[in-house]
């Protein structure tokens, strides 16, 4: 959402620190568990079936589709709403089935991060760090590109979503002047609506 501007620099780069710091930090308490029950961590490794080039490949592409979703269920305001997270964790199971045997389906380089730091297993590190950043950059763009709401709209959707009179944030104020004037607010000039 970084790359598209949908939240600032700043927000975007505090937002990565967290994941990646949360990502050493969870692999680090998982590692005082006996190594015969937690196998590496979950630490990834590429097929030896697959080249370095296509293992990026298939990061870049299982990223891309989530992230592509992820925008059109969660991101965009013309989304299905509560139904998101069922496609959004659809598209995960999907891009699973479809990459665990080729790459151990990252698509996260702080998911793969933690695990590297305590198993100190770098082996391959690059592809789940180019493909993931670059499979969500480009997903970012075009989703932005094919289904674009600008921004005057984006701020028309927003600012009618704060301010419509269904929200339930103004509830206890329509209540309170109907009670004291006797008259709705729909009879009243709506100052919040400029």
């Amino acid at each position: 959402m970084m790359v598209v501007r949908i939240i600032p620099v700043m927000k975007g780069v505090m937002y990565i620190m967290a994941q990646l710091l949360g990502a050493i930090a969870g692999a680090g308490l998982l590692s005082g568990i006996p190594r015969a029950l937690h196998n590496g961590l979950g630490a990834h490794s590429v097929s030896p079936n697959i080249s370095e080039l296509d293992a990026v490949m298939f990061e870049f592409f299982l990223t891309f589709a989530l992230v592509f979703v992820i925008f059109g269920t969660a991101v965009d305001s013309r989304g299905p709403g509560n139904t998101a997270p069922i496609v959004i964790g659809f598209t995960v199971f999907v891009d699973h089935l479809v990459g665990v045997p080729f790459t151990g389906a990252s698509m996260n380089p702080a998911r793969t991060l933690g695990p590297a730091v305590w198993e100190d297993e770098w082996d391959g590190f690059r592809v789940y760090l180019f493909g993931p950043l670059l499979g969500a950059a480009c997903a970012a763009v075009a989703y932005t590109q094919f289904f674009p709401v600008g921004r005057k709209q984006e701020e028309e959707i927003t600012s009618t979503k704060i301010h419509s009179m269904e929200n339930p944030m103004f509830e206890h104020s329509r209540k309170f002047d109907k009670s004291v004037s006797g008259i709705s607010r729909h009879d009243s000039p709506n100052i919040f609506m400029v």
